[in-house]
């Protein structure tokens, strides 16, 4: 078994790509799984990439760890690249969640949104749009008919209703109460009178 860390190079423009690679055979053609790098090759054709292995590692905690080192975020700002977060088995054991990314960064992952919805034919984008369209009603329709079997749904309680349960708590500690549905814990008789049906009806 081989660790590689390679530099994927478009010969057009010159961008790179720089990642990790475990596999038993060196010449297995193997360019990248970046997002921005596959639309690239799909775009100026696989002929004009090249892969170029900079390290060769005993073991994909070594290979990882130098990944880790080059794939920085200092090398993220750079112009001439297809990478879009920093190297190393974080990125894809979900390590790096809820961390903040560079600005440049996000600014290339929308760029590689944005490319790959222009390079898409007309035909897709209406299709895609008609699809999502139809699903909004659907989900409104089924969200309006849970509504309407809610008991508390469009019903409203007078002011001398609200003015009696007022005085009827005042001075009164409320006692704590969890939903049975979803365990949120919060005041029992706000719980009781409006959590748990919606809840229930959520569910």
């Amino acid at each position: 078994m081989y660790y590689i860390i390679y530099e994927t190079r478009n010969l057009i423009n010159d961008k790179i790509y720089v990642g990790a690679h475990q596999t038993e055979n060196l010449e297995d053609g193997y360019l990248g799984s970046g997002k921005i790098l596959k639309q690239a090759i799909k775009k100026y054709s696989i002929e004009n990439f090249e892969r170029k292995i900079l390290y060769q590692l005993n073991s994909s905690e070594e290979m990882y760890q130098k990944e880790k080192e080059i794939v920085n975020e200092e090398f993220l700002l750079r112009e001439n690249i297809y990478n879009l977060c920093e190297g190393g088995k974080g990125a894809f054991s979900g390590a790096q969640k809820g961390k903040k990314l560079p600005v440049k960064t996000i600014k290339n992952m929308k760029l590689a949104q944005q490319t790959w919805w222009d390079n898409q034919s007309e035909e897709y984008r209406q299709e895609r749009y008609m699809y999502i369209k139809t699903q909004s009603k659907k989900e409104n329709k089924k969200y309006g008919s849970k509504k309407e079997k809610n008991p508390f749904y469009g019903k409203t309680h007078s002011d001398e209703q609200k003015a009696k349960w007022s005085k009827n708590r005042k001075g009164k500690k409320q006692p704590r109460g969890i939903c049975p549905y979803c365990n949120k814990e919060g005041g029992l008789w706000s719980m009781k009178n409006f959590h748990f049906e919606n809840c229930k009806f959520k569910k």
